[in-house]
């Protein structure tokens, strides 16, 4: 990683559309608890925390987000 130029980590949330803030929320608290303990090392920047919105699939013919 030293070597590595505009390193950034990104953490992405591939959840459901209702536990996308919680979700969020979490990893924001993990990435802030990692860095009071120096978990994560010497990073240049900020970790990216994201996401997608996805509608839940109630039926297997569901083809939300999927090619049909």
């Amino acid at each position: 990683m030293h070597s590595v130029r505009d390193f950034r980590l990104v953490l992405f949330a591939d959840v459901s559309n209702y536990w996308v803030e919680h979700t969020i929320k979490r990893l924001e608290r993990f990435v802030k608890a990692e860095k009071v303990k120096g978990g994560l090392g010497p990073l240049p920047y900020k970790p990216l925390i994201i996401s997608e919105r996805q509608m839940l699939r109630t039926r297997h013919s569901d083809h939300v987000g999927w090619p049909k």
